[in-house]
């Protein structure tokens, strides 16, 4: 594996060394170790740790087993670094590493009562978001963020691939619409929905995944992370909206949260959340938060819950 060196001083760079390791850790024969090092200039991704180099992080590929000292890495790194190294180790197990991500309001509101959104975090935000599309297999929406902000879920505002896209619509009503919604746009969507649509579901160039229901008619999300994982896709970035990715961590299934805190204040609105009620403050589940400034606004980075 030939060295890619990058300025200490120069996140761009730094970036795609990070991309160039996921790329490493993605390859299913590579047994190769990596070592992220750094020297008195650069940042080194090579197969040997070089003299006079300080080893920051060493990977093995084959096993996905990392060793690095959190509390000497640069924000950069301790932001993006864990997101890689989990995706990586869900991949070699052939399970599912999930990642969530909003931006809210001071006081917890992810839209307007009108539904207006765009945009509550700043672009720095923004381009943390098309950071963790690059860093994910798929990318995930529910049909309601589809439908209202209309996204087009590619990697736009940073260097990296394009995730594949999912929409979770039980219904597949946005199908409706699909010559008119940027999801749809170029092939290669997978609409995840309830069984009984899937013998009406059918759009050219989106794959239809009909999936059995629960009791109330919503699809388990064990059911849809088993459902694609089977399609080689080992690490999921939920982008919204807040009641989708409320049932990721309703489930148990949300790994990381990335919660953006923009310094607004709406009064009333679409809530972050919606969740059972919590009776007792000691019941609520208290996460445990890293926080990062992004652009003089604050992110969470929460460790989730996870059911077993």
């Amino acid at each position: 594996m030939p060295a890619l060196i990058c300025a200490l001083d120069d996140p761009g760079e730094l970036w795609a060394t990070l991309l160039a390791l996921r790329a490493l850790l993605q390859r299913d024969d590579s047994g190769d170790v990596a070592y992220l090092t750094r020297g008195p200039h650069a940042w080194r991704l090579e197969a040997e740790p070089p003299d006079r180099a300080e080893t920051i992080v060493s990977v093995s590929a084959s096993a996905a087993s990392d060793s690095y000292d959190e509390a000497s890495l640069p924000a950069f790194l301790r932001l993006y670094l864990p997101v890689i190294l989990a995706s990586a180790r869900a991949r070699r197990q052939r399970s599912v590493h999930v990642t969530g991500h909003l931006a809210q309001t001071l006081d917890g509101r992810i839209a307007c009562t009108t539904g207006d959104s765009q945009w509550i975090g700043n672009p720095g935000n923004l381009r943390h978001a098309h950071r963790l599309r690059a860093l994910h297999d798929a990318v995930l929406v529910g049909s309601g963020t589809v439908e209202r902000d209309d996204p087009a879920l590619t990697v736009r505002h940073v260097l990296g691939p394009n995730p594949r896209r999912v929409v979770l619509n039980g219904s597949a009503s946005s199908l409706a619409r699909q010559h008119e919604l940027k999801v749809y746009a170029d092939a290669g969507c997978i609409l995840a929905c309830a069984a009984e649509q899937g013998p009406t579901a059918r759009a050219a160039g989106v794959e239809v995944v009909a999936l059995e229901t629960d009791a109330e008619g919503n699809v388990p999300i064990d059911t849809l992370l088993g459902a694609l994982a089977a399609r080689g896709l080992h690490s999921v970035f939920v982008e919204g909206g807040g009641r989708t990715l409320s049932s990721f961590f309703a489930a148990g299934r949300l790994d990381l949260l990335h919660l953006h805190v923009a310094p607004i204040i709406l009064g009333s609105g679409v809530p972050s959340f919606e969740l059972p009620t919590v009776r007792r403050l000691a019941d609520a589940p208290r996460l445990r938060a890293h926080h990062f400034d992004v652009d003089g606004e604050l992110l969470f980075v929460c460790a989730c819950p996870r059911s077993e």
